[in-house]
This record gives C-alpha cells, structure tokens and sequence, in this order.
C-alpha cells in the first residue's frame, strides 16, 4: 500500500527584530565670525531626516542626517540671530539571521532638543532620537495538509487562523508646496511633521493620505512672525500580494527638507516653497487559516508519526 502525503507550504516575512531604542547626541556649534557674539540662546530645532538602511551579518544600521537650526539674541544691536549646522545620526543593533535580503523599516522620531551657549561663540546642542526599529526576512512553512492511499488511516486536524506579515515594502515621494507671505527678510527656523488622514486597500496597492505640517518662524525689520504651512498628499504603495491586505501599517519619514524663501511675480509678494522628500514603507498583514494534521492512527498497521513544532509570529488581538 502506497500513502501519499499531501504537503502545503506558506511564505510569510518573519519578524526578525523589533526594537525601540532612545539615544542623545551631543555637539558644539560656533557663531560664524560674520555673526554677532551670543546674549542667550531663544530656541533650538533638530528635523531628522532618513538616508540609509542596512542589514547584513547579523546587524542592521538605520542612519540619516539631522538639522539643527538655534535661534538666539545677540549681545550687540536688536533682533534675532541664527546658527545652522547639519549632523549625523546613526543607530546599529544586532539582529540575528539579518542579511543583504532583509527588508528593514525604520523611523527616527526627535524626543526633544536644547541648547546651551558654553561661551559668547559657542553653543552646546544635546538632543534625544527614539529610534524605531523592525527587520523582517523571507521564511517558508512546510505542514502536512493530508494523506491519501488507506481508508484505514484515522487523522486528527488542527486548524489555526493566522495574521502575518506578507508584504513589507516602500515608496519614496516628494511633495512640494508654497504660500504667499507678507514681507519677509529672512527664515529664521522651521520644523516637519507628516501625518496619516487616511488608508485604502485597493486591490494589491495600498493608497496612503496625509498632510506635511510645516512650522515656519520668519523674521521681518527684526520682528518674528510664525506660519502654519500644510501641504496635503495622497500616494499609492505597493504590495507583493494581489488581493487586499486585512490590516497594514504605514510608516512615512522625510529624507530631506527645504524651505526656502523667494519672490512670486503673479502675486507681487514674497513666497515661501517647501520642498519635502519622503519615503512611505508599508508592512501589509493577511489572513490565512490552515488546517493540518496533528496526529494519525492506522487501524491496521502500527507506525510512528513524528510531530515538528515551527513558531509562527501571528499578529495577535487582530479582530
């Protein structure tokens, strides 16, 4: 008599790491010689924008570059003055099983910033990032689903539901935008935030609304004034399934930002543009129930059935 195993098989990015780590950096920053000397220090701005992310033996590296703009009152003459400078960041974890295929999303958050002048030339910055880390591999699944051959086989199914991660992809986007302003002589500082309004399943594309937020601080005839630029935008992201995703998670982080200021011929008016580089990476969760033998009796002939237990990270309290 002759059996025939009938074996199924499912493919699913499997966690790998998943982790949220807070780290301060630190760094000195002089007064250009063009510039006044320091009175004290108004307000600090660090927008983190991502560059880069790397996996490989083991270890996955999350980096970008940070601007940090500090605003502050100059021992001589009136107004407000700034210093610009843009820095580094960088974050490596060990995660095992990570390589050169491994698909890594990643947001670096700014938790907070200050600066300190240490000398009239001189300011101290420190500032917090919280980094918010996953990586996920390929991984593949091989159960038993049945056997067929013998009416004499007695088999005991399990069935189990499952949400995994299936998908794991991004899409980079720019958006761009500009507001007529009144009279401006400079931009003194500004920061960026992105927020999600909306998330639609269409088919194997997941279309993504939101708005960028942009906070700018101009400075006229040496009096500051604030504005409040928000620029909406509506992208589609791709998954690797064709049917549509049962619960998914977006995760958007500019790679770069610049606000400049210049003149509008049709409105007669200064302008400020914004000009906002991003990258929306999706993780995409599907449903999949299988049914499996976990146990057989023949009625006829005694043989062993070994059991393999594999653990499956199923996203739990999905309703």
């Amino acid at each position: 008599m002759k059996f025939i195993t009938n074996y199924k098989s499912l493919s699913y990015k499997k966690p790998i790491l998943k982790c949220q780590i807070l780290k301060e950096e630190t760094l000195d920053v002089s007064v250009p010689e063009v510039e006044p000397d320091i009175l004290r220090v108004i307000t600090t701005e660090c927008i983190p924008m991502l560059r880069n992310k790397e996996s490989e033996g083991g270890k996955v590296t999350v980096s970008g570059m940070c601007d940090i703009i500090i605003l502050y009152e100059p021992e001589q003459g009136e107004g407000v003055k700034k210093v610009t400078t843009t820095v580094p960041f960088s974050y490596t974890t060990e995660a095992e099983g990570a390589d050169q295929d491994s698909y890594i999303v990643a947001q670096v958050c700014l938790v907070s910033a200050d600066a300190r002048s240490v000398t009239s030339r001189t300011v101290a910055v420190r500032f917090e990032l919280m980094y918010l880390i996953e990586a996920y591999g390929q991984w593949d699944i091989t159960y038993l689903a049945g056997i067929d051959g013998s009416d004499t086989i007695q088999l005991d199914y399990g069935k189990e539901t499952l949400v995994l991660p299936q998908s794991v992809t991004e899409r980079t986007f720019n958006i761009t935008d500009s507001v007529s302003s009144q009279r401006t002589d400079e931009i003194l500082c500004y920061n960026v935030t992105m927020e999600t309004d909306e998330l639609k399943p269409v088919g194997s594309k997941i279309v993504v609304k939101g708005r960028a937020v942009t906070n700018v601080i101009c400075n006229y005839e040496g009096r500051p004034f604030s504005m409040k630029i928000e620029s909406p935008f509506s992208q589609v992201v791709d998954t690797d399934r064709d049917i549509d995703a049962e619960k998914y998670v977006i995760k958007l982080m500019p790679t770069g930002v610049y606000v400049t200021l210049g003149y509008s011929e049709e409105s007669s008016r200064e302008e400020i543009s914004v000009e906002i580089h991003a990258v929306a990476q999706c993780v995409a969760y599907y449903e999949e129930v299988i049914d499996y033998v976990r146990d057989l009796y023949d009625t006829k002939t005694q043989f062993t059935f070994e059991n393999k237990t594999e653990r499956v990270q199923s996203l739990s309290g999905w309703n």
